[in-house]
């Protein structure tokens, strides 16, 4: 007979809020999210759901912005007309304003879809074995694309301690009330011993990393890695990537065990041919540096400085 006790592991449920079209990246996302079944995620979307059969762990609810602002006009007793953008900050209320849905769960999250997620319980048990109150990927600030809060009636209301929460939540518009407005008070609750909270950078390859190291990434059968710096974190968040990606191989409908990551898309069949040329000789550097040559001799050649004219 074996008595040796399981240790505990913490049910958590990650919520992502989108409406209006799809970006291109969200079927690399989506891929990502299938591949980590002992976690939950919860799609509130007025899109469409893939035609196949999505995995288990992944609930695609259908929603408007108009029924998330009047459970948010409940929930604050103050009227709610967010926009779709505006809604992200309503991140930190998703344990009250969302608690029909996360019955039964030890954690819930929020997280965007600007990201491709490795092997997150590998990454996040070490932590959660810690039992904080919320555990967020940023060091010393409440990071919007992915934080774990305790669920809990304490940790689900604590958005209410914010000074004035009721006018950032009211304002159409995004307000950063889920990073900038929320971070100190939580930092106060975390110094004053009222809130334990858990900040780990570690668990992301955030914006300003990846654009030091932008070559490399790869998924392969839910784990991501840099092949060339051998970083392997829990998740890539390609914000300022969004601007630049113009190609994607796969669709909501297809399912690939692999595919590559880079600034100008997301391959399953590989990185085209240009693309590695651009990357390997660091295109966009070679242009901007290039750029103050290319105007000189344009001055030489026809008299006339381009730069200056551009600017008048």
């Amino acid at each position: 007979m074996n008595d040796q006790v399981e240790p505990f592991r913490a049910r958590i449920c990650l919520v992502l809020l989108y409406f209006g079209r799809l970006p291109l990246y969200f079927p690399a996302f989506l891929r990502s999210c299938e591949a980590n079944p002992d976690v939950d995620w919860l799609f509130l979307t007025d899109q469409a759901p893939p035609e196949r059969e999505l995995a288990g762990c992944i609930s695609w609810i259908s929603s408007s912005c108009k029924e998330i602002n009047e459970r948010a006009s409940d929930l604050i007793q103050a009227r709610v007309e967010k926009t779709a953008y505006g809604l992200s900050d309503m991140k930190p209320t998703f344990g009250a304003l969302l608690g029909d849905h996360l019955k039964g769960y030890d954690y819930w999250g929020h997280c965007d879809c600007d990201a491709i997620f490795s092997s997150i319980r590998k990454h996040i048990d070490p932590w959660l074995a810690r039992g904080p109150d919320v555990l967020t990927s940023r060091d010393n600030f409440h990071c919007g694309h992915f934080t774990l809060w305790k669920n809990s009636e304490t940790v689900n209301n604590f958005f209410r301690q914010v000074p004035g929460y009721k006018d950032f939540l009211t304002n159409r518009d995004y307000r950063w009330f889920d990073e900038d407005v929320i971070s100190p008070p939580i930092r106060r609750a975390k110094e004053a011993g009222t809130l334990d909270v858990q900040y780990a950078s570690s668990l992301v390859v955030d914006w300003p990393q990846l654009e030091r190291s932008p070559v490399g990434w790869h998924w392969e059968r839910g784990e991501l890695e840099n092949r060339i710096t051998g970083e392997r974190p829990m998740y890539i968040h390609f914000m300022t990537w969004k601007r630049w990606m113009k190609s994607i191989d796969f669709g909501l409908e297809d399912r690939p065990d692999r595919f590559a990551i880079a600034r100008r898309g997301i391959w399953h069949a590989g990185i085209p041919f240009f693309e590695r040329v651009r990357q390997g000789i660091g295109y966009e550097n070679l242009f901007h540096d290039a750029l103050p040559v290319y105007r000189e001799l344009h001055f030489r050649i026809t008299g006339q400085n381009k730069a200056r004219k551009n600017r008048k």
